[in-house]
């Protein structure tokens, strides 16, 4: 499933989304312009599961009018990741 297909069935579910957020837990929430996080009720297990397989974690701002397509705003890692030492220094003795 590419992009625009994924971003049209989310669209025929939830007119008003145009982020999709994608949690290291898998979890996926939609908000609107005004980033409010919309009602998830209507929107199908597999078209949820896709999108977090699509996506992958991150915020994205879906393709639409005035929007020429996904745009990352920010990706992050999980806490179980961050803990890595970013640099290895040696101790005194």
């Amino acid at each position: 499933m590419d992009l625009l297909v994924l971003s049209a069935a989310l669209v025929a579910v939830l007119p008003a989304a145009e982020t999709v957020m994608v949690s290291a837990q898998g979890g996926v929430q939609v908000f609107d312009a005004a980033w409010e996080p919309l009602d998830l009720g209507m929107l199908p297990f597999d078209l949820a599961d896709d999108l977090a397989r699509w996506f992958g974690v991150g915020v994205y701002a879906l393709p639409g009018p005035g929007r020429p397509g996904c745009r990352i705003e920010r990706r992050y890692r999980s806490a179980s990741v961050s803990n890595t030492p970013s640099s290895s220094k040696g101790t005194a003795s």
